[in-house]
């Protein structure tokens, strides 16, 4: 069975593997290409983490939503000038 402390070892492990090869391949290319790449990278994380944080703001969404539900409607306010009750035309 595959528990966190295998999970986390045989993770890790994968991460040095991909590292290896990341490394070995913009050895054999030129500076630009590697800056490329790295870059390249870096801007499908920011664009996952965008995807994540979209994600996130739609359950934050329906939370939010739950709880008005729950609560109730909200009390109107009375019209701006409008008295207390039973105090109109004194």
């Amino acid at each position: 069975m595959l528990n966190q402390r295998n999970f986390d070892s045989l993770y890790a492990g994968f991460q040095k593997t991909k590292d290896k090869v990341i490394d070995t391949i913009l050895k054999q290319v030129p500076d630009d290409v590697a800056e490329h790449m790295a870059n390249s990278e870096k801007e499908f994380l920011l664009a996952l983490r965008s995807v994540i944080d979209r994600s996130i703001d739609k359950v934050d969404e329906g939370v939010d939503k739950v709880r008005k539900a729950k609560a109730g409607p909200e009390p109107t306010a009375p019209p701006p000038g409008a008295g207390p009750t039973g105090t109109e035309g004194m």
